[in-house]
């Protein structure tokens, strides 16, 4: 195959190339789709909405009018509340896009017990709390030790 200026490229240099188009091509896609994600919650029995970007931006609030009898800081509960959840919304989807993108990792005790390989283009799992990370150090020795 010849480039842009007549040079005949290598197979493999052509591979590479056409490799490279593809994963920028993808991670355009996944950009754009990452763009377009907006997170929605809502408060006070559906009487606030909010709206918000992948990055947590505000783009929509609506409140029903029935809304202004509450008291203000129950108002501002709910209205934190439906931002909340509007933002974990978000968070899934782009975590859902992450993955679809990029595959998954297993769990850190399936890691740790060498059951399962790393995945190097995929997000790591969420580190658990100290505690639990120091139990599956323990079971995992445990098990190495034959205890389990």
């Amino acid at each position: 195959m010849r480039d842009d200026n007549g040079y005949e490229m290598p197979a493999s240099l052509d591979r590479f190339e056409r490799a490279l188009r593809e994963q920028t091509t993808a991670v355009d896609g996944l950009t754009e789709r990452l763009r377009q994600i907006r997170g929605r919650g809502e408060g006070a029995d559906g009487l606030i909405r909010v709206e918000v970007t992948g990055g947590g931006r505000v783009t929509d609030l609506t409140l029903d009018p029935r809304v202004m009898r509450l008291a203000s800081q129950d108002l501002r509960d709910e209205i934190m509340a439906a931002l909340r959840r509007a933002t974990e919304d978000a968070d899934r989807q782009t975590q859902q896009e992450a993955t679809d993108a990029f595959g998954t990792n297993p769990s850190w005790e399936q890691l740790l017990s060498g059951e399962a390989a790393v995945n190097p283009s995929a997000p790591l799992p969420a580190l658990p709390d100290l505690a639990s990370y120091e139990e599956m150090i323990r079971n995992e020795a445990r098990r190495r030790a034959g205890g389990v």
